[in-house]
């Protein structure tokens, strides 16, 4: 907490003594008073007003007191005296004059509004502990039985139930800018909530799909077991799977949020809006794209890589009710690096994609697409060199490659 007559400095100790520090906060009527306790600072807002703007409930006397507390770090207050500031002191303060200006003059940036958008952490952990219940045994710390699961899995769902509402209403009540009545925005909060518990069974039954075309599609794998511990992925599918049912619910922020978490994680983007089918399976996985509009039907395999995008999004919003990305059809593979683009190109059924292969168009069922093997070009030393069918030449760039195959000289 700083302005010009007092400075906190973090010396890893706790002075504070019981007791309050006024300080004015410009954009707000009326005087914070922050009082500090034992390392946690507690702030109460005097103005009925200014109060009533932040959202803070009334105590009933005519004042409105915060319901925040937040931990502080280990400080100590010293009082700056009027002319004693550094150099570096003035350039925080009119570095934090011009940061705050922005936040009153932008509507991006306004405490107001950005106050009351969903807790990013508090949905990455619904990832987490939804995980636990749709594989047990896996990702908790305790040991689980049978005689033990139902209250196990009741007592989890109910809580991630209610943290999911609260996100859930926060993003509703943000959107909505209070167009909606609140008893319609919580009864459509409670809706959608009830709607996303009753699917995750559904959601589990895809998931073990998933792993089973894991499995049969990799070698590699040791057991399904692994695919559950350690393919990315699978951890993507499985957030995406989570996503898509919200994301059909027309949620917003958190499906986005879900997604990018995995995104972070794995390098894996799949949107929450395309719509996939069953034993679907990414092999490696990084650098895949999945975009909003894509339908993948089932028994699907990508390799890392793939992209399935769009043709061109130069038109921004005026496209974002049209499909814009591609159609894969049934028991298709895309290996490593190949791109798909546009909304009406449709991969036929069977159809097997090359790696790198650069489509634009439709692909018919049954049909196999690689792209012609590019000249590869040898150097030894400082001069270039080739073999082509047992004959050397100095000068290999006058001389196709018919074969397709260069071979280094020895």
């Amino acid at each position: 907490v700083c302005n010009e007559h007092i400075k906190v400095v973090d010396d890893g100790t706790i002075p504070f003594n019981r007791g309050s520090v006024n300080i004015d906060d410009e954009g707000v009527e009326g005087q914070k008073t922050y009082i500090v306790k034992e390392g946690i600072l507690t702030s109460y807002l005097h103005d009925r007003i200014s109060a009533k703007h932040y959202g803070i409930p009334s105590t009933g006397n005519g004042r409105r007191e915060s319901f925040r507390q937040m931990p502080i770090p280990r400080m100590r207050a010293t009082y700056m005296e009027a002319g004693n500031v550094t150099e570096e002191e003035m350039s925080i303060k009119e570095t934090v004059s011009k940061i705050t200006f922005n936040y009153q003059n932008s509507d991006l940036l306004c405490l107001n509004k950005t106050m009351h958008l969903p807790n990013r952490n508090e949905v990455i952990g619904i990832i987490k502990d939804l995980r636990k219940i749709i594989f047990p045994g896996y990702f908790e710390d305790v040991r689980l039985s049978y005689s033990y699961a139902e209250y196990y899995v009741g007592n989890m769902l109910v809580d991630i139930q209610e943290r999911l509402k609260q996100q859930v209403l926060l993003a509703i009540r943000y959107v909505e800018q209070e167009k909606m009545p609140e008893p319609a925005v919580l009864e459509k909060a409670n809706e959608i909530c009830r709607n996303w518990i009753t699917k995750i069974p559904y959601i589990q039954e895809m998931l073990l799909k998933d792993v089973q075309a894991g499995f049969d599609g990799d070698p590699a794998a040791k057991s399904k077991e692994e695919i559950i511990f350690c393919y990315p992925g699978f951890f993507a599918i499985y957030v995406y799977r989570l996503a898509h049912e919200l994301y059909v619910q027309n949620v917003p922020f958190i499906p986005r949020i879900m997604t990018e978490y995995a995104h972070g994680k794995t390098g894996i983007d799949i949107n929450s809006g395309a719509e996939i089918g069953e034993y679907f399976f990414i092999d490696h996985g990084t650098g895949v794209v999945i975009g909003e509009t894509t339908v993948i039907g089932n028994n699907v395999k990508l390799y890392q890589g793939v992209t399935l995008g769009a043709l061109s999004t130069r038109s921004g919003q005026q496209l974002r009710e049209v499909k814009r990305h591609p159609t894969i059809e049934d028991n298709v593979t895309i290996y490593s690096g190949a791109t798909i683009l546009g909304g009406e190109t449709v991969i036929g059924e069977s159809a097997v994609i090359g790696g790198n292969a650069f489509i634009t168009q439709s692909i018919p069922a049954n049909t196999k697409v690689s792209i012609k093997n590019p000249e590869l070009k040898m150097k030894e030393g400082n001069q270039d060199k080739m073999k082509i069918t047992g004959e050397f030449s100095e000068n290999p760039d006058k001389i196709s490659n018919e074969s397709g195959i260069w071979e280094k000289c020895k």
